[in-house]
């Protein structure tokens, strides 16, 4: 798998610049200068990566192609699997790359998975809906975010509300960041970078 996503990330890096991977401004302050083959070659990968049996690598290059201007095509090859797709973390992964690309009305399958009896979706529901700038009417993610049982649904959680000027979710990330496992500092990092 890292095989497959470290040239979908190289060429989304290409094809954007280098601040499109850590920021959501579309329109990168500096990009890298492709030449036609080279573009090709990038868009190639990412094409590839999208129609992978690797279920995540797609979803990556399915973000680097609509982060590229492709997302009717990944709007097209994504929509015909939400409804046959049953695990609800891989349902997060489409109905976030579907927003991303423009089919806004996919919140809605995150929002419900986020309020959903079944944990299994809960932290990538709030994950994904922190990188589309979603959280709905807000009751689900302060849910999330108010339980105490899941660290890392309570810091997507708070990602996705403190992004939204919640000042209570930024004071608890920035209290985590420094928490004793390197995992939970790294994700908490990664977002307070964000």
């Amino acid at each position: 798998m890292m095989r497959t996503l470290i040239p979908l990330t190289f060429c989304a890096a290409l094809l954007l610049g280098p601040d499109v991977l850590t920021a959501q401004d579309t329109s990168p302050k500096s990009t890298i200068e492709l030449s036609p083959g080279e573009t090709d070659k990038c868009l190639k990968i990412l094409r590839e990566g999208l129609r992978s049996d690797e279920f995540w690598p797609a979803i990556h290059a399915a973000e680097g192609l609509t982060l590229g201007g492709y997302g009717s095509e990944v709007i097209e090859f994504l929509e015909p699997k939400v409804d046959s797709e049953t695990d609800d973390q891989r349902r997060c992964g489409l109905a976030r790359e579907l927003v991303r690309a423009g089919k806004k009305q996919y919140a809605q399958m995150m929002y419900d998975i986020l309020a959903g009896e079944d944990p299994h979706g809960h932290v990538h529901a709030a994950e994904s809906l922190y990188k589309v700038f979603r959280i709905g009417d807000g009751v689900a993610m302060r849910k999330a975010f108010a339980q105490q049982d899941n660290l890392r649904l309570r810091i997507m959680s708070a990602a996705a509300l403190g992004r939204a000027g919640n000042p209570h979710a930024m004071q608890f990330l920035r209290d985590t960041l420094g928490h004793d496992d390197p995992e939970i500092s790294r994700t908490v990092a990664w977002v307070l970078g964000r």
